[in-house]
């Protein structure tokens, strides 16, 4: 069975705002995106309501969450620095250091975090293993925007990949790799042209020339839900998100327009004849209000009273409609629990946050699981390549096995050093060794290499003392 997206057109719906705003998953991706940055996420999807004929109030994205829950991920999906951030784990230790020396020519201390915001904000990440001129082997992050067909194996394994990367000038770079090679043009036919407008290729090269039998691309999601694409953090909540961010623009916009400062400037006297007089003139054109600084100011004629026609806003109880909502939002995006713990309760203790962020730390668990399954087939991708350009001889090979590995389990709250230490305590009270006890608490191996070093070394000072202890015991004793 083969999974494939090609060119024929997918329709996404954002029902709050009615309008199809993404005809293919580069329009959608291109919308995932600018709820991420977050600025003017709503100017243009309003624009195109008009032009449709569908007239809609102005949002504000006040209240956009898209910003603060892919942040959750690159701050918990693998942080820290490399190789620490994430341990590997094989029985063929001779593969580590070609693996860290690929990240290190791939600059993965840095890209991982890329990597991490694009997982989950577009709930995809395409990545290619590429050799250099240099005979050095590397990682390239694609952006999913610049896909134009995709076909994997019920495995998910890309088998058919076509990239059009824009360039300056309007000139595009098209690379195509199939079953049996790469072809690559450089052209100003523009995004998702026909192969056949393309003309010859620059580049043909097919997998025998290669050395390999695989396409080298890697394609992570987010959160698998079956098809060729995965769903993003907040992909599934857009339509919330847009609720959400409906009633906050609403109550901003009564909050400022009803507290305007208004002005009145009236005439207390009469004319002779007792009929009241007109207030003076404020603008030469003879208008009856000016703009003074954020204030008005109006004119009305003698004994004239302004009333007030504002009604009672409730503005608590709206606000407190709003809250709920963005509770039930929360109950989609747990991620957010994460920011609204540590401002409501400061300081807590590993433990307790992982007892609170249950179904946010949940979410990363899969992310990750799906993130290092793609890592760990790029990484042997870049043995295997590594070894066609003359790297790494006798490392073994992939068909055999001798690439295999997987990351450490790591918590997604870091425990504490005195949480860690409890930890260890009760595992070796229950009978398991110190150096598993360590290894279970979240250790490091050369953590754990240390520690179990500087045991041996002390009960080998303690036999020595125990032994001059006794040869001291003795001498006494035959002493008398």
């Amino acid at each position: 069975m083969t999974r494939t997206w090609g060119r024929t057109p997918v329709t996404v719906v954002s029902r709050s705002l009615g309008y199809v705003y993404a005809e293919q998953p580069r329009e959608m991706f291109e919308v995932l995106r600018a709820y991420y940055e977050g600025n003017g996420v709503y100017d243009a999807l309003c624009a195109a309501l008009l032009a449709l004929g569908h007239q809609d109030e102005a949002l504000k994205a006040v209240r956009n969450p898209a910003t603060r829950v892919v942040e959750f991920y690159a701050a918990k999906l693998w942080p820290g620095a490399l190789p620490g951030a994430l341990p590997i784990e094989t029985t063929h230790e001779e593969i580590v250091e070609p693996i860290h020396q690929v990240w290190r020519w791939s600059n993965w201390g840095a890209q991982k975090q890329v990597f991490a915001r694009w997982l989950a904000m577009y709930g995809n990440v395409l990545v290619k293993v590429t050799p250099s001129p240099t005979g050095r082997v590397y990682f390239r992050l694609i952006d999913p925007r610049y896909v134009v067909d995709l076909e994997e194996d019920d495995r998910s394994i890309v088998t058919r990949v076509r990239f059009d990367i824009p360039l300056a000038d309007e000139v595009t770079f098209t690379e195509l790799w199939t079953p049996v090679g790469v072809q690559t043009w450089t052209h100003t036919v523009g995004y998702g042209a026909d192969v056949a407008q393309l003309g010859q290729p620059d580049v043909s090269r097919s997998f025998e020339e290669m050395g390999i039998d695989f396409v080298p691309v890697v394609h992570a999601k987010h959160r698998d839900v079956g098809g060729v694409w995965g769903a993003g953090a907040y992909q599934l909540s857009l339509d919330k998100i847009d609720e959400v961010n409906r009633q906050a623009s609403r109550l901003y916009r009564m909050l400022f327009r009803h507290n305007k400062n208004l002005w009145v400037l009236r005439a207390n006297q009469v004319d002779p004849s007792g009929r009241p007089l007109p207030a003076p003139r404020l603008n030469s054109d003879g208008t009856d209000e000016l703009e003074v600084g954020d204030d008005t100011v109006a004119r009305l004629p003698g004994n004239s009273e302004l009333q007030s026609l504002v009604p009672d806003l409730h503005y608590e109880q709206a606000l407190a409609v709003l809250v709920d909502c963005l509770r039930e939002l929360e109950q989609d995006l747990p991620e957010m629990a994460y920011y609204r713990v540590y401002e409501a309760h400061g300081e807590l203790s590993g433990r307790a946050l992982r007892l609170m962020l249950t179904a946010a730390i949940d979410r990363v668990v899969e992310a990750r699981g799906n993130a290092e399954a793609a890592l760990a087939r790029a990484n042997m991708m870049a043995l295997t390549l590594g070894q066609t350009v003359g790297l790494w001889p006798g490392l073994g090979a992939y068909k055999a096995g001798d690439f295999e590995h997987v990351f450490a389990v790591r918590p997604v709250i870091a425990l504490t050093l005195q949480e860690r230490a409890a930890l260890v305590r009760e595992h070796t009270q229950a009978g398991i060794p110190l150096g598993s006890a360590m290894r279970l608490a979240g250790y490091g191996a050369e953590e754990v290499a240390d520690v179990l070093a500087d045991v041996a070394a002390t009960r080998a000072a303690e036999q020595v003392s125990l032994a001059q202890a006794l040869a001291r015991a003795e001498r006494d004793f035959d002493r008398g």
